[in-house]
């Protein structure tokens, strides 16, 4: 019998995994160095995201911890707490006016007139509208000056409409003081 030697072929087997071993532990390390690098690309990008986050959050609390120290600093003596109280009390007095203002004004409105505006600026309200007659006008003027919330009724402009337009009558603006200290 022959005798066949394997030794040179198991040397050479042996050389080929201890290769394949190297190639896909060095594949492997080169892998892991990718997975590495990515991870510590999102932990930069995330810190980065959180720190801006603080610095928001840092002016905000700023903001607010000079917000408290003014209200903090508001005087002992209430002065400007009641300049406050003043100052919503004046607001509710408007309202008030404003209301009965546009409780009072259909009522005075006689038969024949009709309102098309109102304006108003500060204690001046500007009304425009139409009338059947001059004497329409004149008599909403009248009760105007009656009623206990307006004062100093003044027609400012009245225009007749033409013939040919389609609206018929007087066209007028008028202003009128409201009352402020008055109510009923």
């Amino acid at each position: 019998m022959r005798r066949i030697n394997l030794l040179p072929w198991r040397e050479e087997q042996r050389r080929e995994q201890q290769t394949r071993f190297s190639r896909q532990t060095m594949m492997l390390l080169a892998g892991l160095a990718v997975v590495l690098v990515l991870i510590y690309a999102q932990t930069a990008s995330s810190l980065s995201e959180q720190r801006q986050r603080n610095v928001f959050l840092q002016q905000q609390i700023r903001s607010l911890q000079e917000d408290i120290n003014r209200y903090q600093g508001v005087s002992g003596d209430g002065s400007s707490s009641k300049e406050g109280l003043k100052v919503l009390a004046g607001l509710k007095k408007e309202r008030q006016t404003l209301v009965r203002i546009l409780d009072e004004l259909p009522r005075r409105v006689p038969e024949g007139v009709s309102l098309s505006e109102i304006k108003q600026q500060a204690q001046v309200l500007r009304i425009s509208g139409m009338a059947d007659t001059s004497a329409r006008v004149s008599e909403f003027l009248r009760q105007l000056d009656q009623s206990e919330n307006f004062s100093s009724a003044r027609l400012t402009l009245i225009k007749v409409a033409e013939k040919n337009s389609s609206q018929q009558g007087h066209s007028f603006v008028l202003e009128v003081s409201t009352q402020q200290g008055k109510g009923r």
